[in-house]
């Protein structure tokens, strides 16, 4: 694609992005010193789960999280069980099929359960794409039907997200008005939270990892027009080490955030190594943990 080509892209991405921003009201002015500043779980949330109070990790283990997707999703279930080996203060129990286990107090509950998708009006569904999150209306209308099957079942879903896969020629723009859909869905009556995600850095390079990346960066700037919504962000996490080192790429002129080498390392799992699925589950932890109440200030143990 020629310069001139992707300057129109970017424009068009600047455009939106303020539109946006206009459309949507205001958050209200912060006026309480002691309110809780927006759930952002990017690179430099990962240590800090070590600061999640003892209050809050027994709180993470009442929780199921839903982390619907394919392969890649399985980098987050694997750094869940691999951080709990490491430290079993961060106990987790993964079901990866069947029946979601029912409410307990042990331990965090995670998979990528979803109850119907596109294809499948009814049952439980182990494998979901972007037609079932945000691209086809059926699968959208089957999403928000599961997740008020799983509350009357008392099966209520605390958390869920999207994740992505090689997801190409993809609309950034439905992505966000589908999940901010969810959102609104279960906003009065259903307890659970609709989080923001972003996608893959570990293959794309060139033209193509840098369109992904100003993808990323429109649902970052659309989170940040209301306080109130939430977003992992699974890209940001992944180019960063452990040492904070950012990883970037250049293409035609433009220097933009891939995957960190480092976190390809550690052994395979999820397209990613497992130093990336465990700081993706440390983010993961803070984030339950945000939800669950916690301020994220660092109290002493």
């Amino acid at each position: 694609m020629k310069e001139s080509i992707m300057l129109t892209i970017l424009g068009s991405l600047i455009f939106t992005i303020i539109t946006v921003a206009c459309e949507k009201e205001d958050p209200p002015a912060i006026q309480d010193p002691v309110q809780k500043s927006q759930i952002i779980a990017d690179h430099s949330v990962v240590d800090k789960y070590k600061d999640i109070p003892q209050q809050y990790i027994d709180e993470v283990k009442k929780m199921w999280l839903s982390y619907a997707g394919e392969s890649h999703s399985a980098g987050i279930r694997d750094g869940l069980e691999t951080l709990e080996a490491i430290n079993p203060a961060y106990a987790v129990s993964i079901t990866e099929s069947g029946t979601p286990e029912a409410y307990t107090t042990s331990h965090l509950r995670a998979s990528r359960a979803t109850w119907g998708d596109k294809n499948n009006e009814t049952g439980w569904i182990y494998s979901y794409g972007e037609s079932d999150w945000f691209t086809n209306p059926t699968g959208i209308s089957r999403t928000k039907a599961g997740i008020s099957y799983c509350k009357a079942n008392d099966l209520t879903i605390s958390a869920i997200g999207f994740g992505w896969c090689w997801d190409n020629g993809i609309s950034f723009d439905d992505y966000i008005s589908a999940t901010q859909e969810y959102v609104d869905y279960c906003a009065d009556s259903i307890d659970t939270k609709v989080f923001f995600t972003s996608g893959t850095v570990d293959t794309y390079t060139g033209e193509e990892g840098y369109i992904k990346h100003l993808g990323y960066e429109l649902i970052r700037e659309y989170v940040k027009t209301d306080s109130t919504l939430i977003l992992f962000d699974y890209a940001d996490i992944l180019c960063y080490n452990d040492a904070g080192e950012l990883e970037t790429y250049t293409w035609n002129g433009h220097t933009y955030p891939v995957i960190h080498p480092d976190n390809e390392k550690g052994g395979y799992t999820a397209h990613i190594g497992m130093n990336g699925a465990v700081r993706l589950s440390k983010a993961m932890w803070w984030m339950l943990a945000r939800i669950a109440g916690w301020d994220g200030e660092a109290t002493a143990k």
